[in-house]
C-alpha cells in the first residue's frame, strides 16, 4: 500500500471516530482522514464531499493510490451537509475551515445536523463562536486535543447532542493537554491583538473591558499551572 504523510492532527481526527459504523468528510480535500480509517478497517464506509471538483479529483487519485475498494466510499460534490442523507452515517468531519464557516454548515439544516451522532471539529480560527453555537443549539463538547500542524497549535474536540457547558474560551477539558501552557501563551498574544486593534475609543471602553478580563483569566491559570 502506498505511504502517505499523516500529521498528528490528522491522527487526533481519526481517533475521534466512532469505530465500525459509517463516516462522512466535509470538505475532505486529499482525502486521508477517510482513507485511513478504511485502510485500517475502522469503519465500513465513507462519504467525502467538497464544494470544488478538484479536491474531490484529488482525493480520488489518492484513494486510487491506496488502492481502496470503490464500493467502500462514495464521493459526492456539494456544500457542507446537503450531499449527505439525514443519518446517513454517524460521524460527520469537518476540519481546517475557520468557526463562522463551520456554524454555518451546521445551522444551516439544524434537523439534519441533529441527525448524526457526532461531530468531529477542528476549527482554523475563532474556535470560541463555534463552541458558544455548539452549546447554545444544544451539543455538548466531549473530549477534545491540542496538536501541532506545521508548526501551528491546532483545537480538535468532538460534540455530541448534550447540554453540559463549558468556558468557551478556555476550556476545562483542554487543561490536561501537554500543549496546553503552549495554547495560554498564544491564546493571550491573541487576545493582546485585539485589544490592541480595539483602541481606546469610548464605544469599544466596554467591550476592551471584557477582552481584558479574558486576558487575565488566562494569565492566572497559567501561573496555576506554572512551576513552583
Amino acid at each position: 500500500m502506498t505511504k502517505y504523510n499523516f500529521s498528528d492532527r490528522m491522527k487526533a481526527l481519526v481517533s475521534f471516530v466512532i469505530e465500525g459504523e459509517p463516516v462522512a468528510d466535509v470538505g475532505t480535500d486529499h482525502g486521508f482522514v477517510p482513507i485511513d480509517l478504511l485502510a485500517k478497517n475502522k469503519v465500513p464506509f465513507a462519504i467525502l464531499t467538497d464544494i470544488n471538483e478538484g479536491p474531490l479529483q484529488k482525493a480520488q487519485n489518492n484513494l486510487n493510490l491506496i488502492e481502496i475498494s470503490n464500493d467502500l466510499y462514495d464521493i459526492r460534490l456539494g456544500s457542507g451537509l446537503v450531499p449527505i442523507k439525514n443519518g446517513e452515517v454517524s460521524s460527520v468531519i469537518i476540519a481546517g475551515m475557520g468557526g463562522e464557516n463551520i456554524i454555518d454548515i451546521l445551522a444551516e439544516d439544524i434537523n439534519k445536523t441533529k441527525s448524526f451522532k457526532r461531530f468531529i471539529l477542528q476549527p482554523r480560527k475563532r474556535s470560541f463562536m463555534l463552541r458558544e453555537w455548539l452549546q447554545n443549539n444544544g451539543f455538548e463538547i466531549k473530549e477534545e486535543k491540542i496538536v501541532k500542524e506545521a508548526g501551528k497549535l491546532c483545537e480538535v474536540f468532538y460534540a455530541e447532542q448534550g447540554t453540559k457547558k463549558d468556558d468557551i474560551f478556555l476550556p476545562v477539558k483542554m487543561r490536561k493537554d501537554p500543549l496546553f501552557k503552549e495554547f495560554l501563551d498564544d491564546y493571550i498574544r491573541k487576545v493582546n491583538v485585539v485589544i490592541d486593534n480595539m483602541g481606546n475609543s469610548e464605544e469599544t471602553k466596554e467591550l476592551v473591558k471584557s477582552w481584558i478580563k479574558r486576558r487575565e483569566d488566562a494569565e492566572r491559570i497559567k501561573d496555576e499551572y506554572s512551576p513552583s
